[in-house]
């Protein structure tokens, strides 16, 4: 069986805006406390000691994505008298 990086390859969905919702659990299988990050096929829980790491990731990366989507994809009207 392969090397398989769990975080980067779940730090490489979120990269890839493919994270759907997150939420977290007192009680997760197993781990306790997590951060339950949910994409299309797959959940992947995120135990407290990396919290911080995903907590910049998404807020930095869907931050910058809807300022971006905000004024970077809104048609600019060059008509208009300023």
């Amino acid at each position: 069986m392969g090397y398989y990086n769990y975080h980067a390859q779940v730090i490489n969905r979120i990269k890839q805006g493919k994270l759907k919702s997150y939420h977290f659990e007192k009680n997760y299988k197993g781990i306790g406390f997590a951060l339950v990050l949910k994409f299309d096929d797959k959940k992947f829980p995120i135990r407290e000691k990396h919290f911080e790491i995903y907590f910049d990731l998404i807020g930095n990366y869907y931050l910058t994505q809807k300022i971006f989507d905000e004024y970077f994809t809104t048609p600019i009207n060059f008509e208009k008298d300023y």
